[in-house]
C-alpha cells in the first residue's frame, strides 16, 4: 500500500492563489499597458511608443527641424499630428521585424557594431547638441536601431560588397561589362534612313553624313559619335540590341525606335580594365545592397502577422513604385490624442 499522501488544502489553496495572482497582473498589465501593435506574435507596448512621443517633444531643438519638414504636432495641446504618430508606430514595427530576422540568422549585434554606428547616428540626429537633448535611454535606443539595420544590411548584402566583391563582379560577369563604341545617324523615316545607309555605302564618311542628316544635335556636332557603354546603359533596347549584334566596323539596318530611325555604326567592341570601371562597379553593388534590403522590407511588412491598436491606425500594405509592396500604420480619420508622459519618465522598461 502506498504511503503517500494528497497535497493538503493548504497547499492546493496557496497554488491556485498564486496562479490568480499571475493572471491577475497579467490582465491588469494588458489594462494599463496595451499594445500598440503585434508583430508576429510579439508585443509592442503602447508606453514605448509614448515614450518616444515624449522624447521627440522634449527636444525642442529637434522638433523645430522635424516640423520643417512634416507635421509633428496635434491640433490640441499635448496631441500629435496623427500621421507622423503612425509614421513612428511604423518605425517600430519595423525595428521589431528587424530584430526577429537577425535572431532568425542567429545574429546579435556587438559593443563594436554600437561603437561603429554611434557617430553617424549623431550626426544624423543633427549633431551632438540636439542628440544629447533626448534622455540617455533614448539615445541609446536610436544608436541600437541604427545597428539593428547595419547588421541586417550587411548580411542580406554579403558577397555583394566588401572587399573585392568588385573584382568579382568583374571576373564573373564580364559578357554583361562588354562595351560597344558606337556612333548614329537619326532620321525621321524608314526611306530616309535606308538613303542615309546607301551613301554610306557607297563609301561617304560617316561623319560628314551625319553633321549632314541627322536629327540628334548632340551627336551630329561630333560626327554621330555616342562614346561606348556596356548592355546596361540608359538607351532604348531597340537601339541597345541592335548595337550588340554587331562587329567592329559594321552598319546596322535601320533601326526603328520612339525617336525616330537609327543607321548605327560600331567602331569597336571591347572589354574594358578593372581599373576603368572599377569606381562604376562599387556604385552598382551598393546600389544592389540597397535593393536587397528593399526587397528584404517589403516582404516582412507584406506578409507578417501584423495588428496595429485602432487608436493609432490600421496596418496597410500598398504598392510603392520601385520597392514593390510594402506595409505601414494608416493613421485613424481624424485627429489622434496621443497623450505625453512627464518629461521626467524612466523610459520604457522593454527597450
Amino acid at each position: 500500500m502506498s504511503t503517500s499522501r494528497p497535497p493538503s488544502r493548504a497547499r492546493l489553496s496557496l497554488a491556485a492563489l498564486v496562479g490568480a495572482v499571475a493572471i491577475l497582473a497579467s490582465a491588469c498589465a494588458a489594462i494599463t499597458d496595451p499594445a500598440a501593435a503585434t508583430v508576429n506574435g510579439e508585443r509592442i507596448s503602447d508606453r514605448r511608443v509614448q515614450d518616444e512621443l515624449a522624447a521627440i517633444r522634449n527636444n525642442a531643438a529637434y522638433l523645430a527641424a522635424l516640423e520643417g519638414q512634416t507635421p509633428v504636432r496635434g491640433q490640441s495641446d499635448g496631441t500629435f499630428d496623427a500621421a507622423f504618430v503612425a509614421r513612428v508606430v511604423s518605425l517600430q514595427i519595423y525595428y521589431r521585424l528587424i530584430e526577429q530576422e537577425l535572431e532568425r540568422r542567429d545574429l546579435e549585434v556587438t559593443d563594436a557594431d554600437l561603437d561603429e554606428v554611434r557617430e553617424p547616428t549623431i550626426s544624423g540626429s543633427g549633431g551632438p547638441e540636439i542628440f544629447g537633448e533626448f534622455p540617455e535611454w533614448y539615445q541609446d535606443e536610436l544608436v541600437r536601431r541604427q545597428a539593428l539595420f547595419m547588421v541586417l544590411n550587411d548580411s542580406l548584402a554579403e558577397g555583394v560588397v566588401g572587399e573585392g566583391a568588385a573584382r568579382r563582379y568583374y571576373e564573373e560577369r564580364s559578357d554583361a561589362l562588354e562595351q560597344v563604341c558606337t556612333s548614329h545617324i537619326l532620321v525621321e523615316t524608314e526611306v530616309e534612313a535606308e538613303a542615309v545607309l546607301d551613301r554610306l555605302q557607297a563609301g561617304e564618311d560617316f561623319a560628314a553624313v551625319a553633321e549632314d542628316e541627322s536629327l540628334d544635335p548632340g551627336s551630329a556636332a561630333q560626327g554621330g559619335e555616342l562614346g561606348c557603354f556596356d548592355r546596361d546603359a540608359p538607351l532604348v533596347p531597340e537601339f541597345l540590341a541592335a548595337a550588340f549584334e554587331l562587329d567592329g566596323g559594321e552598319l546596322s539596318d535601320p533601326v526603328e525606335t520612339q525617336f525616330g530611325w537609327h543607321v548605327i555604326l560600331v567602331t569597336e567592341r571591347r572589354m574594358p580594365t578593372f581599373e576603368e570601371v572599377e569606381a562604376e562597379l562599387e556604385q552598382r553593388l551598393r546600389r544592389d545592397a540597397e535593393e536587397a534590403f528593399g526587397r528584404w522590407l517589403s516582404e516582412a511588412t507584406s506578409k507578417g502577422d501584423i495588428d496595429v491598436n485602432p487608436r493609432y491606425g490600421s496596418w496597410v500594405v500598398t504598392e510603392e513604385l520601385g520597392t514593390g509592396s510594402m506595409g505601414r500604420v494608416q493613421p485613424p480619420e481624424g485627429p489622434a490624442p496621443a497623450p505625453v508622459p512627464a518629461p521626467d519618465s524612466p523610459g520604457p522598461g522593454d527597450l
